[in-house]
């Protein structure tokens, strides 16, 4: 390959991948086939392609197959060409042969550093508070995001400047030597996985390609599933482990807690009803032991390939509650929908900032003509909608905000036909407040109220400004403070007309 001097990876260039402790590809004068099997690849394959040297299996005895380029579990990386493809089994991790040591183009190989990554992760839960994300990325040290902010770590292997070569030995050590993920990764650009450290602490991870390198995240996850009463959610959220059957949808932005409530939400029903319980999770981030139920977790890749598909065969699995991770397309809906409506308790998120875009966003994923009916099913099915925001608390750490919807005459009749200037659901949820609805603002409000957080975060996190700005003033009055700037004025100006 390159020497030393050689210029970095062009943007958008191929990452290429060889085997640990052997040396990179040598340069070639004039092209050259590659064979693969019986077969060859055409000359002139602008990247190299390197192969495992585990023999391909042959399908067969009702494996599940996919199809692999060429003979061998070979990673073809920005090739012009298409290597032959060949069906093979679906392994499991344990199968699988480990992952090769990966660099970047033009880098040479080095030193394995995954044992001390490992070690140095460990390191980091252990010795900050209140991580959220641990995030990798090539050009910066290794850094935490702790109540919502970045901040540098120097901890072990993770002390020094992160290289493109750091990034893709720790993905691979990450990935685990599994075929689909690397394919995934290849072929959209990020790929979703769990992992789990020595200490016993797990992560949910995301790889990504970012200008021709990797990039990672990984989200801490909790090694207990929270309690609701821990949490200190509303009175009102203890009633969705008791629903017998609809739908019940945890919104709000990524990292704003839909995970956790949800695990939490399942955890009170493992431990007060006597059902079967199936979760359809990528990855799975909370461990459920069998309690009073018994809960089967099953995860998208290794279990099941799409959550259509875990969903669908989640109806033949006798399950009277499914928890599925993510509504993401029209078939998925349209099944959780079916198994609400069959008299299953379906729990889901959407990625929506609020009750009215949620509606909206469920109907948008059906062609124009179905949409009618769609908000026909939902008015049936529709128990709750529960929107998150994750607030700086006043002191330290982070709160949640809550707006919360459930299922009302006047409800069902926006959901059925629409929002008007003259009716919203931020008007419905706000004047069922007696019921134990609470918009964001509602909530936000109480917080301010009990000195959980200032000002300025009530007003930079709230809906309607207006109305939240308004109603400090009218708490700042309660108080006895200033409620404007031109009041401060005014004070500041009386000593001065006195003296005179």
């Amino acid at each position: 390959m390159s020497d030393e001097n050689a210029p970095p990876p062009a943007e958008n260039s191929p990452i290429e991948f060889w085997p640990a402790g052997t040396p990179q590809p040598p340069e070639v004068d004039e092209p050259a086939s590659i064979t693969s099997g019986s077969e060859a690849t055409p000359a002139g394959v602008t990247s190299a392609v390197i192969q495992a040297s585990r023999p391909a299996p042959v399908a067969g005895d009702g494996m599940p197959t996919q199809l692999l380029s060429g003979a061998t579990p070979t990673q073809v990386l920005g090739s012009e060409h298409p290597m032959p493809t060949q069906v093979m089994p679906v392994q499991s991790p344990a199968q699988m042969a480990p992952l090769p040591t990966a660099g970047i183009r033009d880098e040479r190989p080095q030193a394995s550093t995954s044992a001390p990554f490992a070690a140095a992760l460990a390191a980091i839960i252990d010795t900050f508070g209140r991580v959220s994300d641990v995030n990798l990325t090539p050009g910066r040290r290794a850094q935490v995001e702790v109540d919502g902010l970045l901040q540098e770590v120097e901890v072990g292997a993770l002390g020094e400047r992160l290289t493109p070569h750091d990034t893709v030995t720790i993905a691979n050590e990450i990935l685990g030597g599994d075929v689909r993920l690397l394919e995934i990764l290849e072929a959209t650009g990020a790929a979703d996985c769990a992992y789990t450290v020595d200490n016993g602490k797990r992560f949910r991870v995301n790889i990504f390609r970012s200008r021709g390198v990797l990039s990672i995240v990984l989200r801490v996850l909790a090694s207990e599933v929270p309690s609701l009463e821990s949490l200190s959610f509303p009175s009102i959220i203890g009633e969705i482990p008791k629903l017998l059957n609809g739908m019940v949808l945890v919104t709000g932005a990524t990292g704003s807690g839909k995970s956790t409530t949800l695990a939490s939400i399942v955890d009170r029903i493992n431990q007060t009803r006597a059902v079967h319980v199936v979760t359809l999770e990528d990855p799975i981030e909370f461990v459920h032991s069998h309690k009073l139920s018994t809960v089967n977790q099953r995860e998208l890749g290794s279990d099941y390939f799409e959550f259509a598909d875990g969903l669908r065969a989640a109806l033949r699995q006798s399950p009277k509650v499914i928890l599925v991770g993510e509504m993401r397309d029209r078939e998925t809906m349209e099944i959780g929908l079916k198994a609400a409506e069959t008299g299953h308790l379906v729990l889901s998120t959407l990625h929506t900032v609020d009750a009215g875009q949620t509606i909206s966003r469920i109907t948008g994923m059906f062609e124009k003509e179905e949409r009618g009916l769609v908000r026909s099913r939902l008015t049936e099915v529709l128990r709750f909608v529960v929107g998150q925001r994750l607030l700086p608390r006043k002191d330290d750490g982070r709160v949640a905000a809550l707006e919360i919807m459930g299922s009302s005459l006047r409800s069902r009749e926006l959901i059925q036909n629409g929002q008007t200037p003259e009716k919203t659901f931020y008007q419905v949820i706000s004047e069922a407040k007696p019921h134990g609805w609470q918009t964001f603002d509602q909530h936000i409000l109480e917080l301010y109220q009990t000195f959980v957080i200032t000002e300025e975060t009530a007003i930079t996190y709230c809906s309607d400004r207006s109305v939240v700005s308004r109603e400090i003033d009218r708490i700042r009055n309660a108080r006895g403070q200033v409620t404007s700037d031109l009041g401060e004025l005014e004070m500041a100006a009386m000593p001065a007309r006195r003296r005179k």
